[in-house]
């Protein structure tokens, strides 16, 4: 059987699974296991599929079958085009939050040497991110999860960054010092939509979705107290739900906060927010 032919019977198997993209997942599995980037696959049709490869290429295709997150399956994940582990139980970053990265190191050019902190860091993609793309900045990410934390460990390594810095801890101040730049995936869904959720959404870690009944409890806990890290004229961006855009505005309606907007993703939904520390005296 050749590459060509295994795309196909793994693409359909996929899409009785009713996973979304079904060739593109097909595609992603085979190339991991024969060693081939995706876009190569299409110059290689013709090659021959030994049977070691087209048996781990089934074992992939159940897993990923019973909703299993892409990421998981592979045990990596391109962020913004660097390629990073994950593993099983560890959240996997979306598209949107590749856009809060590219907002967050764009910032990060304004200052000679920036002071990034990356909170809930999750795999930490967005800090491993910037600290990747701009050397002039210092970045610190913080995670209170074990395996996620060992993960970030693990691509930092990988990457071979000297300009960054992780700690497993639950308070946002752990680090004690001010942040030119705040930046933050926090967990935003409301408990109570859990339901609707799709299945392998559903298969990631609570921790990293859900927020209170309402979903705005690490939100809230966010803006009490980036204004105490923040250096004056700080930039706070985080990802958000669209489900409460007016809860918060009055959230950050305090005094501390200028410049508050609430921006959207590439679907129109309010994807982010972002505020500007008011400068001290």
């Amino acid at each position: 059987m050749n590459l060509y032919e295994i795309r196909n019977i793994v693409s359909t198997k996929l899409s009785k699974a009713k996973i979304d993209n079904p060739q593109l997942n097909a595609e992603y599995i085979i190339s991991h296991i024969v060693g081939i980037k995706r876009p190569e696959l299409f110059l290689e049709f013709d090659r021959i599929v030994n049977d070691f490869e087209s048996k781990k290429i089934k074992e992939l295709t159940l897993l990923r079958a019973n909703k299993k997150p892409l990421s998981w399956v592979l045990g990596t994940h391109n962020f913004c085009g660097i390629e990073i582990k994950i593993k099983d139980g560890v959240f996997v970053p979306r598209a949107e939050t590749e856009v809060l990265a590219e907002m967050a190191l764009k910032r990060s050019y304004k200052y000679k040497k920036t002071y990034i902190l990356d909170f809930c860091a999750g795999s930490g993609a967005i800090g491993l991110y910037i600290a990747y793309r701009n050397k002039n900045s210092r970045v610190f990410a913080i995670e209170k999860m074990k395996k996620p934390y060992s993960v970030i460990i693990e691509n930092k390594k990988l990457l071979g960054l000297k300009n960054y810095c992780c700690a497993r801890a639950s308070s946002i101040k752990f680090f004690n010092r001010k942040f030119d730049i705040i930046v933050s995936n926090p967990p935003y869904i409301p408990l109570k939509y859990k339901k609707k959720l799709d299945e392998e959404v559903k298969k990631e870690p609570r921790t990293s979705l859900f927020s209170g009944y309402d979903g705005l409890n690490m939100i809230r806990y966010i803006s009490r107290n980036a204004k105490d890290l923040l250096k004056s004229g700080g930039f706070l961006i985080l990802e958000v739900g669209e489900y409460y855009s007016d809860e918060l505005k009055k959230i950050f309606d305090i005094p501390y906060y200028s410049d508050f907007n609430i921006i959207k993703d590439f679907n129109g939904r309010d994807r982010y927010i972002s505020a500007i520390r008011k400068r001290y005296g």
